[in-house]
């Protein structure tokens, strides 16, 4: 099992092997699911809806050094990555082998170094505003892997009602999980207007042209829409978006990408659960 802790900044600290290791590693898979519910006739009772909130999870790490300098140093080191976190209110995240957590470290109950013993424990208190554990994939179509259609041909998949033109190209993405996922989209420059259809919805924007070195990304969970230039700066294009389709969660399974033979484009996605594959 891969266990760690990665700071907003991309620092790492292994909480399974070295100098770190958590003690019941299983108090991070605490969870509740909050309900509200409504009273019908008869007095019936049915579910409204089920949602989360913040919650706060505890968690024990032990400290082994050698020396007195040795340990204050990793303390150092590891509590300035807890507070930039927090100075920032950017989260880091705690890795369980290929799911995160987004978490704030906000409260340590710490032990002085004690040359006699083994390791020194430390108490944390995390804390996690999206109380889920978070998988990504990531899928990438540009001219090179691609289906192109020919009319009356013989495909693997049923492709429904659509009129496909004979300068587009057809891809398959395959969705994890059983609901409908968040994702990332990129398009990349150079091209104009560009858009893509999945499992018959369409992400398109419109009234924009591309460069080399440009590039569009669209954002479901944030609901952004942003240009970044070739300059590195960026800009907000949400006004372009054709509708508020383009933040439409994709759904699970097997879904039909058609996009114009020009368009290159990236999906990442975000699989979400209640605890992580613990293998």
């Amino acid at each position: 099992m891969n266990l760690y802790y990665e700071c907003s900044d991309g620092t790492r600290f292994d909480l399974i092997d070295g100098d770190i290791s958590c003690e019941k590693p299983e108090t991070l898979l605490k969870r509740a699911w909050k309900y509200k519910t409504v009273s019908c006739i008869n007095s019936f009772t049915k579910i409204k809806k089920f949602y989360k909130e913040a919650v706060e999870l505890p968690l024990t790490i032990s400290i082994m050094c050698d020396t007195e300098g040795q340990f204050n140093a990793l303390m150092d080191k590891l509590l300035n990555c807890f507070e930039k976190d927090i100075a920032t209110k950017t989260p880091g995240k705690i890795y369980w082998n290929d799911y995160y957590k987004e978490v704030f470290v906000f409260a340590s109950e710490p032990s002085e170094f004690e040359e006699y013993f083994a390791a020194v424990d430390q108490k944390l208190t995390l804390l996690s505003l999206y109380d889920y554990w978070i998988k990504e994939n990531s899928f990438n179509y540009s001219s090179g892997n691609k289906v192109e259609f020919l009319q009356n041909a013989d495909f693997p998949y049923e492709f429904g009602d659509f009129d496909y033109m004979p300068t587009d190209i057809i891809d398959v993405i395959n969705i994890d999980g059983s609901s409908s996922v968040n994702f990332n989209l990129t398009f990349w420059g150079a091209c104009a207007n560009p858009y893509v259809t999945i499992g018959g919805n369409e992400y398109r924007i419109n009234n924009i042209e591309l460069a080399d070195g440009e590039y569009i990304t669209v954002s479901s969970k944030a609901r952004t829409v942003t240009k970044h230039n070739i300059d590195g700066s960026t800009e907000n294009i949400f006004h372009l978006r054709d509708s508020n389709k383009i933040f439409t969660p994709l759904p699970p399974g097997k879904s039909i990408i058609n996009r114009k033979s020009e368009t290159q484009l990236s999906i990442t996605t975000y699989t979400e659960k209640g605890e992580p594959v613990w293998i």
